[in-house]
């Protein structure tokens, strides 16, 4: 099978948040808001045109309550295979970015270095 074409990758991806930002009921701009980005990069990300951090996509998917696999394609197909060749460091690095924010959220004894 043919590697995906990241165009569409993206474009999926977008697709996905709209759906997902449209069922919250949420605005782009709230999204954007909660996320800390500007409403044209959400408009950016939805169409496609904008690629992002790993971390961004944890927020997004965060802030709608999904999880970050309801926002990426379906798996199947080229995309299934094209996940299996991802290098092992880009995965370690995702999944360590993703387990550290989810600790620092769920950690109620982790203080805050800002409240200090």
């Amino acid at each position: 099978m043919e590697a995906p074409d990241e165009a569409e990758f993206y474009h999926q991806v977008g697709e996905h948040i709209r759906f997902h930002r449209e069922r919250a009921r949420l605005s782009q701009g709230d999204l954007a808001g909660r996320v800390n980005l500007t409403r044209t990069s959400i408009t950016n990300i939805e169409k496609g045109r904008q690629k992002f951090l790993a971390f961004t996509l944890w927020s997004i998917a965060r802030v709608l309550s999904v999880s970050i696999q309801d926002l990426l394609p379906s798996g199947k197909g080229v995309y299934e295979d094209a996940l299996k060749e991802l290098p092992y460091e880009f995965k370690r690095a995702v999944s360590l970015t993703i387990k550290e924010g989810v600790a620092s959220q769920s950690d109620p004894d982790k203080e805050d270095p800002g409240n200090s």
